[in-house]
């Protein structure tokens, strides 16, 4: 097993309290306020994404998420609201 599958595997059992350095060592920002098995799969792909490069960023038109979603931007519409629980 290399290095990262050790490292993704662990992810899988850690407690909440465990994840939450892990996630401060990979990201600045907060950790997001998800349920944990989100939040663990964030972790285990910012670790494979660390190891082995990630995609580049791409910019989604406001329209097209407007349309798809049923979204009004201009209104400050909440895409992904954050909450504790």
């Amino acid at each position: 097993m290399s290095r990262l599958d050790v490292e993704v595997a662990a992810v899988e059992n850690m407690p909440p309290a465990q994840l939450r350095p892990c996630w401060s060592e990979i990201d600045d920002r907060p950790m997001p306020g998800v349920p944990t098995s989100i939040n663990k799969l964030l972790v285990a792909h910012r670790f494979q994404e660390r190891r082995l490069g990630g995609f580049p960023l791409c910019h989604i038109p406001a329209e097209y998420c407007e349309k798809r979603f049923g979204l009004d931007l201009a209104a400050n519409h909440t895409v992904f609201p954050i909450s504790d629980q």
